[in-house]
């Protein structure tokens, strides 16, 4: 999703994608940040999708099945799915519109494959090469056997490969999987670690040098971090509750992953704790603000060419309630030209500014008031997360927007001023 959000700002140019011209670029990459090493990515890498024997996928000895022929045994994980952002992965409009503006500029770069955005969002129409989704597998998303077919994951330098079995072995987290005349069951050594999503969740475009641009870097935020020891992104992202992972009658009733796949978008639960504020203290002509990144395994928002933004506001008011002083600071990550500012639709990316929280992180922001005449009373503190501008509420539809896309307030603080 990451890498059709920067090519989306290529070529609208009306309207409210004015605001992505203005943000974001197309990195006609010659980066100065990011100094890690790294041999492939998302454009010079190894084939992402390999079979056991670590050769590319020999199409005529793999037959993939529709998510709609395991939900005759696996209603209630078919029901989460389908309600998730994985099911949606190929079919939300944002994408839809995104896909085709990366296609016309990999068409004209000649450097970049034009399908490859269908690698993580229809992978089953990319690894079969229907490229147009003409097949209703195709059409949908992260399903099922794409996870579920995962034998293992290969490792290369920020960049990882999914081992699929072609056969009809189905990979899972249980050691015991019970035995069933459909297909073979298996416990998988990927299927329950981070690295799984590492596939997806970690990207980056080529360079002459040995530096990396992040267009999707949150699994690398997770790595670095202290997380990296205490949760996997399964322990957030696929949180752990009671019941059958198969409607068998000998299935047992045991701890299962919820397949709801809850992230960034805004009716998430995951929102709801992310980050905190609090006043540490006022002057009379300073505010002191600490902004703290609670529950996010990586940073907040993740690094990457998307719009995400997390906005802290403050407000101060007088004592006949008007606002007297306003100010805000913003998180989120920016690309850069030779001058150091943020970089337009062509121009070229000389480095980057990181502003996004770091896991854990609290960060202390000061306002001055030395300039404000009247007597502040009161003090509003509040932080939004803006998963995309507010003006393409009317290119989403008021009902999408509102529901997937709309700004979220993760948390406030109201402080009235002592006398």
């Amino acid at each position: 999703m990451i890498r059709v959000f920067v090519i989306l700002i290529l070529t609208v140019a009306v309207g409210a994608f004015y605001y992505f011209v203005s943000l974001l670029a197309i990195p006609q990459v010659v980066p100065q940040v990011i100094p890690q090493k790294t041999k492939t990515s998302s454009s010079e890498k190894a084939p992402k999708f390999v079979s056991l024997t670590g050769k590319p996928l020999d199409l005529k000895k793999i037959s993939f099945q529709s998510a709609e022929t395991c939900k005759a045994c696996h209603t209630d994980i078919y029901d989460e799915w389908k309600q998730s952002w994985m099911a949606k992965s190929s079919q939300n409009k944002m994408f839809q519109l995104s896909f085709q503006q990366w296609k016309a500029f990999a068409q004209r770069s000649s450097k970049f494959d034009e399908n490859s955005c269908l690698s993580c969002h229809a992978p089953i129409g990319y690894i079969t090469e229907d490229y147009q989704l003409q097949n209703s597998i195709s059409r949908e998303g992260v399903s099922c056997d794409v996870c579920h077919r995962v034998a293992d994951v290969q490792e290369h330098d920020f960049f990882y490969s999914l081992v699929l079995d072609p056969g009809d072995t189905k990979y899972g987290p249980y050691s015991d999987a019970i035995e069933n005349p459909f297909h073979k069951a298996k416990q998988g050594r990927a299927v329950s670690k981070s690295e799984l999503c590492a596939t997806c969740h970690l990207d980056s475009l080529p360079t002459s040098t040995d530096l990396r641009v992040p267009l999707e870097w949150t699994f690398q935020e997770w790595k670095e971090s202290s997380y990296a020891s205490e949760k996997r992104c399964q322990d957030c992202h696929m949180p752990t509750l009671k019941g059958k992972s198969a409607d068998f009658p000998n299935a047992p009733v045991r701890k299962r992953f919820s397949h709801k796949f809850e992230g960034g978008h805004s009716d998430s639960s995951l929102l709801d704790k992310a980050a905190e504020v609090r006043v540490v203290s006022w002057s009379g002509t300073e505010l002191l603000v600490e902004v703290h990144n609670k529950n996010v395994g990586h940073h907040f928002p993740t690094k990457g060419a998307h719009p995400t933004e997390l906005i802290l506001w403050v407000k101060a008011r007088d004592d006949i309630n008007d606002i007297v002083f306003q100010d805000r600071r913003s998180y989120k990550l920016h690309y850069l030209n030779a001058q150091g500012k943020i970089a337009g639709a062509t121009e070229v990316v000389k480095s980057l500014r990181d502003e996004t929280l770091k896991p854990k992180e609290k960060r202390q922001e000061t306002f001055s008031t030395l300039s404000v005449p009247e007597k502040i009373v009161k003090w509003e503190v509040q932080l939004w997360y803006f998963l995309v501008p507010p003006q393409l509420e009317k290119f989403l539809g008021e009902e999408n927007y509102q529901k997937h896309y709309r700004p979220v307030l993760i948390d406030k603080v109201d402080e009235v001023v002592g006398d």
